[in-house]
């Protein structure tokens, strides 16, 4: 019961991080993009009524008015006209266009309650305002939401201690068992072999020179839960969104307009590791498998991962890890990327093999010479 308690609030946990996630991308990138987009649309617009105001007849006596496909000059004629589009209206509470003043649309509804039409004058400056006051709202909102901790992170670390001072107890009791297994049978033997110095010397500097990177984590998030790794997962989830950032950022530098520049991609493998380069990557093809920008080469290579689908709360979470970079860019930065790094470890790889069964060869070869 514990066990399931505690991959619960890890699952909670996992999903509150990953709505982090997403709010820190909306606060860095999406919400300030709608701002400058919105603003940009009210400056134009507020330009356009000083432009009509400074048109407009100075006399107040003249009239312009459409109503329904017809203009109208006299006000009583239009006032009649409109009255005639209300009585044909069919819908109550619902807003129906009826003409057009000064430039601004009105719209007529029938306000059931109070039993009678009411009209409103309505041009997009006011909705484009609207829609600016609301994304203001949204960023402020994600701003105080994102500095949120997880509510339940204290009692999801009682829990995972209570959880390890059992499995230690547990442990524990199965060490002892074993203690007393291998005091009663003989002692392992080596079969007369013994590791001579330079063997250990040649094992310490092939570890030296390989570098260990965080294992790629190739489950979904629910897989992890139920096989309690969670951590595993949200750590390379973690650094899965890193890459794919940075993967985007030596893009954006790298790309003069017309080429990439050369030795872009070792920087990042020497970073981040190819392994987790190459799943961003095949992910990236995989979830945009319709762009033709993409070569066939690239798509058949990509389509050797087994990425599995990880829908979180009807979120895919795999869609957070698209590079965003142009795709006929990124296809280059593919292209490169295999070329340069991921052939070139095969070879290495397999002229390390070779070396080992040539190394091989030849010590039989001397033995039998010395007989």
């Amino acid at each position: 019961d514990l066990d399931i308690q505690v991959s619960k609030l890890k699952l909670m946990k996992a999903n509150h991080t990953s709505q982090k996630y997403k709010l820190e991308d909306n606060i860095a990138k999406h919400y300030p993009q709608q701002i400058a987009i919105l603003k940009e649309r009210i400056e134009g617009m507020e330009a356009d009524i000083q432009t009509a105001k400074a048109n407009l007849p100075a006399d107040k006596e003249q009239f312009l008015m459409k109503v329904g496909d017809k203009v109208y000059t006299d006000k009583k004629e239009a006032g009649a006209a409109l009255v005639e589009m209300c009585k044909e209206m069919k819908t109550v509470n619902v807003p129906a266009t009826v003409g057009e003043y000064a430039g601004f649309k009105m719209a007529v509804s029938f306000d059931s309650f109070n039993h009678k039409f009411v009209m409103n004058l309505k041009g997009q400056l006011s909705e484009a305002q609207t829609k600016l006051e609301t994304v203001q709202r949204q960023l402020e909102t994600a701003k105080a939401e994102v500095t949120k901790p997880f509510a339940q992170e204290a009692e999801l670390a009682e829990k995972l201690e209570r959880l390890s001072a059992l499995n230690a107890l547990l442990n524990m009791d199965e060490k002892g068992d074993d203690a007393l297994r291998m005091d009663d049978g003989p002692e392992e033997e080596n079969g007369g072999q013994e590791t001579s110095g330079h063997d250990v010397q040649k094992l310490e500097g092939e570890t030296a020179e390989k570098k260990n990177y965080p294992a790629v984590y190739g489950h979904t998030l629910s897989y992890a839960m139920e096989h309690g790794e969670a951590d595993e997962y949200l750590e390379s989830h973690k650094l899965d969104r890193e890459c794919k950032r940075a993967i985007e950022e030596t893009i954006r530098q790298n790309f003069d307009g017309m080429h990439l520049k050369h030795d872009i991609v070792k920087p990042l493998a020497e970073q981040y590791g190819s392994d987790r380069i190459a799943f961003v990557l095949a992910n990236t093809l995989q979830q945009e498998s319709w762009d033709g920008r993409f070569s066939r080469d690239n798509k058949t290579w990509a389509a050797e991962f087994y990425i599995p689908e990880n829908i979180v709360r009807g979120m895919d979470m795999n869609r957070e890890l698209i590079v965003s970079s142009h795709p006929a860019v990124l296809d280059g930065f593919i292209a490169m990327f295999r070329r340069e790094v991921l052939e070139k470890e095969k070879e290495m790889s397999a002229g390390q093999e070779k070396t080992q069964d040539t190394s091989g060869y030849d010590v039989n070869h001397s033995e039998m010479q010395n007989d």
